[in-house]
């Protein structure tokens, strides 16, 4: 019975520690993105003057 609550907390935490990883890596990409949509902007304004 223990070996069971350890191993299901133990899949648990792992599960959780994915899905965490996961989201991070989107919001890290999801950055990235926003960066580099900012440094196109400054160089058409920069082209323009």
């Amino acid at each position: 019975m223990n070996k069971n609550v350890v191993i299901a907390l133990f899949v648990a935490i792992i599960i959780t520690n994915l899905l965490l990883s996961m989201n991070y890596l989107k919001k890290s990409t999801v950055i990235e993105g926003m960066e580099s949509k900012s440094k196109q902007r400054l160089t058409r304004q920069s082209n323009q003057e």
